[in-house]
């Protein structure tokens, strides 16, 4: 009789105390909150960040600071139009039909955009690197490529 109302008692109250433990914010986590973490990582804030880091770590002076952010909005644009453009060759080579009589023309149309737009990123990437070239010191300019190569160092590892 005292496990049946030991037990009687105890369900109750573990189910009250699961459904409080559940509704509640873990450190401003919450499920309705989505818009607001996604707004904190906008471009702007991101580029914002890497420019502190590196003035921190590279010590850059106010104008570095202001043509570094100047070129990482540019390259933002850049990118979205990267984008834009891989998406469009992606549903592009989705939509090739091997039935088609001009099957090996729009292969080959499509290889051609994809090789197009492979020189394309390289072009922007040695564009990147001589802007920042012009941007920083000899002195800076090694340290940001310690800092890169040991960025890509831990790309891949997460725990």
């Amino acid at each position: 009789m005292k496990k049946l109302t030991i037990a009687l008692l105890t369900l109750p109250a573990l189910l009250v105390g699961t459904t409080v433990i559940a509704g509640m914010q873990h450190d401003g986590f919450s499920k309705c909150d989505r818009d607001g973490k996604m707004e904190k990582h906008a471009q702007k804030d991101r580029s914002n960040y890497m420019v502190k880091k590196m003035s921190k770590k590279l010590g850059l002076s106010d104008s570095q600071q202001e043509e570094v952010q100047k070129l990482f909005s540019s390259k933002h644009e850049q990118r979205q139009e990267m984008h834009t453009q891989m998406r469009t060759l992606h549903k592009a080579t989705r939509d090739l039909d091997p039935n088609a009589a001009d099957y090996d023309q729009q292969l080959a149309k499509t290889k051609k955009a994809a090789a197009n737009m492979a020189v394309s990123k390289i072009e922007q990437q040695v564009y990147m690197k001589a802007e920042m070239a012009k941007i920083l010191t000899a002195e800076q300019i090694s340290k940001f490529e310690d800092m890169r190569a040991r960025f890509g160092e831990g790309r891949g590892k997460h725990h």
